[in-house]
């Protein structure tokens, strides 16, 4: 095999009305040079987007790995509560507003 390779022929299917824009980009091109358009574009595609969606990619996961450390240090603080705390929430639990009625029940009858 020569340095230069050898020629495949990939053909493309398209739809003229969901794929207007290569459609319209396809006929804007000089006649044969459609070919070496389309290798263009798909070389620029592969330099230049390949690159953007990994660095977007990496960019994604540091973003969801800083909010899952910040959300498992809130988990892990909300459950270091404070002994006052635990006992406060206790205290919430008896409500001052009722009376202990024992006596009073007991005395209701005489």
């Amino acid at each position: 095999m020569s340095d230069k390779g050898k020629t495949i022929r990939k053909n493309i299917t398209y739809n003229t009305a969901r794929d207007k824009e290569i459609h319209e980009w396809l006929e804007s091109l000089p006649p044969k040079s459609h070919s070496e358009n389309i290798r263009k574009a798909i070389e620029f595609y592969l330099k230049h987007n390949e690159k953007d969606y990994n660095s977007n990619l990496v960019k994604q996961v540091k973003s969801l790995e800083i909010r899952v450390e910040r959300l498992e240090k809130k988990v892990s603080s909300d459950n270091k509560t404070p002994e006052s705390d635990k006992n406060k929430e206790k205290d919430e639990r008896y409500n001052d507003d009722y009376l202990d009625a024992k006596d009073i029940l007991k005395n209701l009858g005489k």
